[in-house]
Order: structure tokens, then sequence, then C-alpha cells
């Protein structure tokens, strides 16, 4: 079955979760949902099997992690927000 999940990241340094979630998710919106936090809604089939994934927040001017690959940017207040699939 498909359906959308939200994962929520805490704005916090250094800044890097690691979620499991249905092999082939695919993300749908990066945006603030609660103040303090960045959320990442995918759309997932809930039969997949799950894989671990790891996700970084990057503030603007800030480095990225080699490899890394850019899934969404979102605006907060007076930031501007950068998450990231870790390789």
């Amino acid at each position: 079955m498909r359906t959308v999940h939200k994962y929520v990241l805490a704005l916090s340094y250094p800044s890097t979760w690691r979620f499991n979630v249905p092999s082939g998710a695919k993300v749908r919106l990066v945006e603030p949902q609660t103040l303090g936090s960045v959320c990442i809604w995918m759309e997932v089939n809930t039969g997949a099997g799950l894989v671990s994934q790891a996700y970084e927040i990057v503030g603007t001017g800030h480095p990225i992690s080699d490899g890394a690959s850019h899934i969404g940017s979102c605006v907060s207040g007076p930031y501007v927000w950068h998450v990231y699939l870790v390789a």
C-alpha cells in the first residue's frame, strides 16, 4: 500500500539522523512544522522492506558531507535549511 510518512529532524549541530524507511521511498516535501525541527514527508510502499538511511541538515554557508545528495531545502524564520541524504 502506498502512503505518506513523516520523519522529524531536530535542528541541532551536528545534525545527522538515521531512519529505517521503506525501500524506494520518495521525498515529497521538506518543511518545518514545529519550532526547532524540519520534517521530511516521503511517499512509501508499506509492503517494501526497510533500509537504513542517514540524513543531515546543513545551514546556509556550512560544509556539506562528501557524497551527500540534496533532497530539499526550507525556510524557517530567518534561516534556510538544506537536507541531504548522506552516502
